[in-house]
């Protein structure tokens, strides 16, 4: 029987003392009994129909005669102790400080609802608790939020069960229905050149960075002066000791030629990062503030008449790094060499293993892509940007 058509009530065989039946969309048999009194639930780690029972009947031969272990026990832990506890073991595992804020505050989410209920350990959460606050941040939050929050909880709590914090995990084979990625708006290359032209510096520089090499807010606020080699043509997006990329992974993109008069007309300061301050001014020694950058590009685009923000499909900071992809693309670049510029690994199929990419081709290909700054959407010249020093 397909996974997806599996019914519980009709699938429970029982097996001497032990009951089977399948649980989950992969249809995986799990052995259900009881032992000194109290309810057990173990996988038997197959959708084999016979493998299980044949398993099933071991489980019940080591009941009979008593030499099933009993299950473990854990003691009592709070919640708030389990996260800090799953946080260090994430942190040693390499996660970067951004994905571990991430999880802590999903976590001390589920931590505070839990609380408010009367649950306090960690072994008293169960699959009713979880349903109803994954119904209350649904009511908060969109439904690929969710998605991705409710992934969070389930790892939080396959992880408490791997390290014996609990017997079970509530969730045990539970899958959450993966909803559509939502669209994101990728502006066009006349809409990039619009808003370069009416955003004014150190602005304009930032947005120009982003556009033409398609790096993340979250990379371009790290960049250091040393990680742009002007002379050589490369940006350098580089994970140390005090900051990690997002997949934890070096690289360096190559300046396009309209980049570069842009990035050589930067002040020569001694500031450890290239952009700083809330939009980049250098005044301030922070690092960029993401959320006012953010807020100030689309107050340019919405002067535009461009929609903004996620909740329309409009214009945030980010949808630069989705016309990079879809411009340089469509210019005929081979997806293995923007995925190697834009940083994404997550195609390890072996063309990509064995895909050679020089740093001659990658400038070459670079040097290719229009990036034309003539093309604006009313049909006129930009002019702007041949005209103004850039602060």
């Amino acid at each position: 029987m397909p996974p997806a058509e599996i019914n519980e009530s009709t699938e429970r065989i029982p097996v001497g003392r032990v009951t089977i039946l399948r649980r989950g969309k992969k249809g995986i048999w799990t052995a259900e009994y009881h032992q000194h009194g109290r309810h057990c639930r173990r996988s038997l780690r197959t959708t084999n129909q016979k493998a299980a029972q044949q398993r099933a009947r071991d489980l019940n031969a080591e009941l009979i005669d008593g030499s099933l272990p009993d299950p473990y026990t854990a003691a009592p832990i709070s919640i708030g102790e389990a996260i800090e506890q799953f946080l260090a073991a994430k942190g040693v595992d390499g996660r970067s400080s951004k994905t571990l804020a991430k999880y802590r505050t999903e976590l001390n989410r589920l931590a505070r609802y839990a609380s408010s209920h009367r649950v306090h350990n960690i072994q008293d959460i169960t699959a009713p608790l979880y349903d109803r606050y994954r119904a209350d941040r649904s009511r908060q939050i969109d439904t690929y939020t969710a998605y991705n929050h409710g992934m969070i909880l389930i790892t939080f709590l396959k992880w408490c069960r791997i390290r014996r914090l609990v017997r079970d995990s509530p969730l045990e084979g539970y899958q959450l229905p993966k909803p559509r990625r939502r669209h994101h708006m990728t502006p066009t290359l006349a809409q990039v050149n619009a808003l370069l032209a009416a955003a004014d510096e150190p602005l304009r520089t930032i947005l120009a960075t982003l556009a033409f090499t398609g790096m993340r807010v979250g990379e371009l606020r790290q960049l250091r002066p040393q990680d742009l080699d002007l002379e050589e043509g490369w940006i350098r997006i580089a994970s140390r000791e005090d900051w990690k990329t997002k997949t934890g992974v070096s690289r360096k993109v190559p300046i396009h030629p309209r980049l570069r008069k842009y990035l050589a007309a930067l002040p020569k300061t001694r500031r450890s990062l290239v952009f700083t301050g809330a939009t980049g001014k250098p005044a301030e020694p922070r690092p960029i503030d993401e959320g006012k950058l953010n807020d100030v590009a689309k107050r340019v685009a919405r002067s535009l008449g461009m929609p903004v923000g996620r909740q329309v499909c409009g214009f945030v900071t980010h949808s630069l790094r989705h016309f990079f992809l879809s411009h340089t693309l469509n210019a005929r670049v081979p997806k293995y060499a923007v995925d190697a510029w834009v940083g994404h690994t997550g195609d390890q199929s072996v063309g990509r293993m064995y895909y050679g990419f020089t740093d001659d081709e990658s400038q070459r290909l670079m040097n290719s892509v229009p990036f034309d700054e003539t093309v604006l959407p009313n049909g006129t010249t930009n002019k702007k940007e041949d005209t103004d020093d850039i602060q």
